[in-house]
């Protein structure tokens, strides 16, 4: 009886899994769970459980369309929002009614023999097949696609798959069905998500050296166009004539604002780097090293984070030991108001970085469950959105375009299209909203770049984004109404408050609250080498701190009323309308004001 079962359970859970497609992850083991009942129906097995409701939260049921495609056992692994527990589910009696197993009327020789069961009596141990499905069950008028919101359980230590019940403890992006090799094409390609120390071991410099970040933390990608943006045509032509033999060493924190007020930091990283020491340079350091500073194009005193944020590091034709360890290890701390990270010019792709969508109903604290439903479902609504007539003739032309020029794509056009949406991902995060200015749950919409040209890109990106604010059943999603970018390590994928590297344990170089808060500097801080330098560095990042969150440009406008009649002058950008004669009309209307808050 038990081996029919288990038979038919698989051959009927895969039919409906065929017949559906891919589904959410709580489909599946709604599915599981149907079908698990009609078979103990059929064969006359009947378990019993006593049902408890847990609180759910509706989210849109939607069938998700993706050419990649998980099969059921990846599901399975992956998605299974609940854990299973111990026992039979709960089932109808004849009538209709549910009962609890221990309330049956048992037969005479059954109630004399304890250990006298019928073959299809259930025993209460776990059926073959069971693990698939979520035994904990909810009424029959509640419906299935009600998750819980908030987590009523911590993470257990140590975390596995086995003790983590999606539906219960807080999200996982570990545990996330994004990070299925078959999930999301070219994933592993994303450089967003690549980390540090990754690789072959270069040699390492001999002891003693000055201390550097250990362990691998998230690498910056910033690819050349935005390393060279602003700079003096000679210079960054000569910096592309040396190819691999420079190396940009992007400052913390630093800018026009920054560079201004120090002039001399190339020569205390020139300092820096020739001290570390190799085998290789016969123990000793690359004197041949030379750090320059970087020469703008054009100055924006109120772009204090602006480019070019970049010391340029030429290590020479015998550099190329220098720099391999350099690059390996990216990210050096010199103290708390000096840190940079070494990144090489050859980045030529893109940020991935396609969109950000923010909503109320986007949750840092809610279950796993939850977020990656929300996740699902918003995905099938962005590229359903795309489908609209007025975005999707040119948006499709497009996209296939530069993917067949850029890429090497082959196919039919509706082949190329779905390969390019394949490579979507949406990463939970925070962003800055660009009204309220206040921080607030976000996702980034990843997707792999078509083009290595910016402003083919940013084409691409326009048209991506005419899709409009979003809604998924009555949740409203606001596309591109947040900013996200780091002024300390210049990421475009998290925020400043937020810094991947600055915030990793046992960080001890510039740090977000160093940047606007006020100077906590003692005695102890200053090195005997440079404590002028490092202390005029301090002096500029306090200044940030003193200057307002934002500044409006206050430009008045000239009144051009007469006596009696005419209209008041109209105001400067973030001004006000002059005042006109008496009797005249009112100032134009003014102008808003410049932000440049920080987050």
């Amino acid at each position: 009886m038990a081996e029919a079962h288990k038979a038919e359970f698989e051959t009927v859970k895969a039919e409906r899994l065929e017949a559906n497609g891919v589904v959410e992850p709580l489909c599946q083991s709604r599915v599981a769970h149907k079908v698990y009942q009609a078979c103990k129906l059929r064969h006359g097995c009947i378990p019993t459980q006593t049902t408890r409701p847990i609180t759910r939260h509706f989210l849109p049921s939607t069938t998700h369309k993706h050419s990649s495609t998980m099969s059921a056992n990846d599901l399975n692994a992956a998605n299974l929002p609940g854990q299973l527990q111990q026992g039979p589910p709960a089932g109808p009696t004849a009538n209709g009614e549910r009962t609890d197993s221990s309330s049956r009327k048992r037969p005479r020789n059954e109630m004399e023999d304890p250990d006298s069961v019928p073959e299809d009596q259930p025993t209460g141990e776990q059926m073959p097949g069971e693990q698939d499905m979520e035994m904990e069950t909810v009424d029959d008028d509640a419906t299935d696609d009600f998750v819980q919101i908030t987590p009523s359980e911590p993470l257990p230590t140590p975390l596995t798959r086995a003790n983590f019940r999606a539906n219960k403890m807080p999200y996982v992006p570990e545990f996330d069905p994004d990070n299925n090799p078959s999930a999301i094409a070219y994933r592993e390609a994303n450089p967003h998500r690549r980390r540090t120390r990754d690789g072959v071991v270069p040699e390492q410099p001999l002891l003693p050296h000055p201390d550097f970040p250990a362990g691998g933390l998230p690498r910056t990608y910033i690819p050349q166009y935005r390393l060279l943006r602003n700079l003096d045509q000679r210079q960054a032509q000569a910096i592309r004539e040396r190819g691999d033999r420079v190396i940009a060493l992007v400052i913390h924190g630093g800018g026009q604002g920054l560079f201004t007020k120090v002039p001399n930091l190339a020569n205390r990283l020139q300092m820096l780097v020739r001290s570390f020491t190799f085998d290789a340079y016969g123990g000793l350091g690359l004197e041949s090293a030379a750090a320059y500073m970087p020469r703008p194009a054009n100055l924006d005193k109120d772009n204090r984070f602006g480019a070019p944020f970049v010391v340029f590091l030429e290590v020479g034709p015998n550099g190329q030991t220098l720099r391999d360890f350099l690059l390996w290890q990216e990210h050096f701390t010199v103290n708390d108001s000096l840190s940079f990270s070494a990144l090489p010019l050859s980045y030529t792709d893109p940020s991935w970085k396609a969109l950000i969508v923010t909503g109320g109903a986007i949750r840092l604290d809610a279950t796993h469950a939850y977020t990656v439903n929300q996740k699902a479902a918003l995905m099938h609504t962005i590229k359903a959105a795309l489908d609209r007539r007025d975005i999707s003739t040119y948006f499709r032309y497009l996209t296939v375009k530069l993917a067949r020029a850029n890429c090497g794509a082959m196919g039919t056009n509706e082949e190329i299209y779905a390969k390019v949406l394949d490579t979507f991902e949406l990463q939970l995060t925070t962003a800055l909203h660009t009204k309220s200015r206040q921080v607030v749950p976000a996702y980034i919409l990843y997707a792999r770049p078509i083009s290595r040209e910016a402003e083919d890109i940013k084409d691409w990106q326009t048209y991506l984004a005419s899709i409009g604010d979003l809604w998924v059943g009555l949740d409203h999603f606001e596309i591109n109404a947040a900013t996200i970018d780091c002024k300390l390590c210049k990421s475009d994928v998290h925020r400043t408050g937020a810094c991947e590297v600055a915030c990793a344990d046992g960080w001890t170089g510039v740090s977000p609250q160093s940047l606007y808060l006020a100077d906590t500097t003692t005695a102890s801080d200053a090195t005997a080498d440079g404590p002028t330098l490092d202390m005029s560095i301090r002096d500029v990042f306090r200044s940030y701190g003193e200057q307002p969150p934002y500044k409006k440009n206050k430009t008045v406008g000239r009144g051009r009323g007469g006596a009696t009649s005419g209209r008041g002058g109209r105001g400067g950008r973030g001004g006000r309308g002059g005042q006109g004669g008496r009797g005249a009309r009112g100032g134009g209307r003014g102008g808003r004001g410049a932000w440049a808050a920080h987050a």
